[in-house]
């Protein structure tokens, strides 16, 4: 696990929480004026306490989370641990459920070939064939080396066993949806 916060001396702090088989790398590019914590390498399962322990560690008693694709779901999970904590939450690249069957799938697919599936896997998250090859020369052979199977196995068995609900958002103060439309991981008509 790695926690790494970033003090810009603002009043707000975005946490930002990366998706299954990706690391916080993939948020570099947002800046603006607000303190950054991001978590990586985490298990999804103890995600509410690991963030809670961090927050406590640099007094940070109010925060925005970002969660991308499986960081949305821990996302919600944390902000239904600690809602008085939440500012915000802003999802992207999420779905309602994943499907159990098509996690033991793609499960197997992993231990068979984990590095042929994952590379199938990134190149299927882009559109655009330029963002992409950006990707495929500056992140894809880490990426690849960087999740050993049963990190990624773990983390789909927290994709299976999770699901955003009406009753989770209702309780949230403020929630912003930010996805692509043409997102072949988690389509956009499975959010709604």
């Amino acid at each position: 696990m790695s926690i790494k916060f970033e003090d810009k001396g603002a009043k707000t702090t975005i946490v930002f929480i990366p998706g299954w088989g990706t690391d916080s790398s993939i948020f570099k590019k947002i800046t603006g004026n607000w303190n950054s914590l991001y978590i990586d390498n985490e298990d999804p399962f103890e995600f509410s306490e690991t963030l809670s322990q961090a927050l406590s560690k640099h007094n940070i008693h109010s925060v925005i989370l970002f969660g991308f694709s499986m960081g949305g779901f821990m996302a919600l999970d944390y902000a239904a641990s600690a809602p008085k904590s939440i500012k915000k939450v802003i999802l992207t690249g999420v779905r309602q459920q994943y499907a159990e069957e098509e996690m033991k799938s793609i499960s197997k697919m992993i231990k068979q070939n984990k590095k042929g599936f994952m590379a199938a896997f990134y190149k299927s998250c882009f559109n655009e064939i330029q963002a992409y090859k950006g990707f495929k020369s500056k992140c894809l052979p880490q990426y690849l080396s960087q999740f050993s199977k049963s990190e990624l196995v773990f983390g789909l068995h927290y994709l299976a066993d999770t699901a955003i609900t009406q009753t989770q958002l209702k309780k949230l103060p403020k929630i912003t949806f930010c996805h692509g439309k043409s997102d072949n991981v988690a389509p956009i008509n499975e959010v709604r």
